[in-house]
């Protein structure tokens, strides 16, 4: 059986959907400027597109915990088709669970501080190694080497909501035919600010927190949870497998 490379395989799914992240804040919602919009139905002025994305990035950077979930559609690699994100966490980045699906297979990663256990299916660690190895592994925790659980620094909410609202505004040029209108989701008012490109940022004034960011071809991601910390079950230490050299 060759030894299992669980990073390899998962850092290249991860790098590249968080590569998808980085364009949607790039040249969408982390690029959120804009004029006067006008009132809600009932009566409520309506934020420019600045000042919603200015609510949305003190809210999220505030927040203690956020569940985020999508599918990103554009990817640089060509081997990967679309891929399924699920990820959950602290906003401070010490504790999350994410959840990875792609053509090539599907792994669950969960971390706490610099601890890093992942959970692949056979297709997984088919890539990862070879058959011998997923046929071993398939559906069991792995801890990932001390040496290599470094490299999973940036896989947490922490990254993605440092990516979208790192920025405190954005260049004058995005402004240009960018708008706020409210739209009904879920029976609640929605806030939603769309860029010249087609991008959205949808907020929930109610809630104060952003619900959903959206770039055409390249992807969308649901945010929900805000500030409700979710319990990550860990496996018993019998149940783990490590490998350490």
């Amino acid at each position: 059986m060759t030894r299992p490379r669980p990073t390899r395989a998962v850092r290249h799914a991860l790098l590249a959907a968080l590569a998808v992240v980085l364009l949607m804040s790039s040249t969408g919602c982390g690029a959120l400027m804009g004029g006067s919009n006008g009132t809600a139905p009932d009566g409520t002025p309506l934020p420019s597109v600045q000042e919603l994305y200015g609510m949305a990035r003190q809210s999220s950077l505030d927040a203690s915990w956020v569940h985020i979930e999508g599918v990103l559609l554009e990817t640089e690699d060509e081997d990967l088709e679309d891929i399924g994100i699920d990820l959950e966490g602290s906003i401070d980045g010490t504790t999350s669970r994410i959840v990875l699906r792609t053509d090539q297979g599907a792994v669950t990663m969960l971390k706490a501080e610099e601890t890093v256990l992942m959970k692949g299916d056979w297709d997984f660690w088919a890539v990862a190694a070879d058959e011998d190895a997923a046929d071993a592994l398939k559906g069991r925790w792995v801890k990932v080497p001390p040496d290599e659980a470094s490299d999973f620094e940036d896989a947490s909410v922490a990254f993605v909501i440092g990516e979208f609202f790192g920025e405190e505004q954005m260049s004058a040029k995005d402004l240009l035919g960018s708008s706020v209108k409210v739209r009904t989701h879920a029976d609640r008012e929605i806030w939603v600010a769309r860029l010249w490109n087609g991008s959205e940022l949808w907020y929930d004034p109610r809630a104060e927190h952003v619900v959903k960011a959206t770039e055409p071809r390249v992807g969308e991601l649901t945010f929900d949870h805000w500030d409700e910390p979710q319990e990550l079950k860990w496996p018993p230490k019998g149940k783990i497998v490590a490998f350490d050299g």
